[in-house]
């Protein structure tokens, strides 16, 4: 897999994607279709794909270090800069200042605490149909098997739902979060301002 951020270098110009590349129009859904898992988006093989570029046009770069800007081309810089890249990856640390990164880590943790108690909750749920469609099962066994697999897999349906929604309700928190202070510049780290 590759890094974020990871980008192609090809003739003089800088190929990478941002949110609004994959978010707007034909090819950045057909690109996301093509890459569901949303951790693939930011690297070398979606950007071939969204470019139509051959497997061995241009050069793959990628970096992980945030702790100066002059680790990334500059159009990459203008990207993060203007919030081009929100909730293409997990947010970088080195792009807050101490205060703003202490106040994203207090709210994705508060976020983390409510996902984990609907999880629980959830899990509860599920456990409880578990346990009386199992003695359902054993009292009925082979009549009662049908019916037993159908309350477990809805069962489980509702609980993997409920998770679902709770992970995509704390992400988009966290990462609203981390852009929403990241958009100020005297929340950023001295380098990104």
């Amino acid at each position: 897999m590759c890094e974020f951020i990871s980008w192609i270098e090809k003739d003089g110009a800088v190929l990478f994607l941002t949110w609004n590349d994959l978010f707007t129009g034909e090819r950045g859904r057909e690109t996301r279709e093509f890459y569901q898992d949303r951790h693939d988006w930011v690297g070398h093989g979606a950007i071939r794909f969204y470019y139509k570029l051959l497997e061995n046009a241009g050069r793959n770069r990628e970096c992980t270090d945030f702790s100066t800007p002059d680790n990334f081309p500059a159009e990459i810089v203008a990207a993060i800069r203007r919030g081009a890249m929100m909730d293409l990856a997990e947010p970088p640390e080195k792009l807050l200042c101490d205060t703003a990164w202490a106040k994203y880590a207090n709210v994705c943790e508060a976020a983390w605490a409510k996902y984990a108690k609907v999880c629980e909750a959830a899990w509860a749920k599920y456990a409880k149909v578990y346990k009386a469609g199992r003695a359902k099962y054993a009292k009925v066994c082979e009549a009662g098997r049908a019916e037993f697999t159908n309350l477990r897999e809805a069962a489980w349906a509702e609980h993997v739902k409920i998770r679902c929604a709770a992970l995509a309700e704390y992400e988009t928190k966290c990462n609203t979060t981390f852009w929403n202070l990241f958009s100020n510049p005297k929340k950023r780290s001295v380098k990104w301002r």
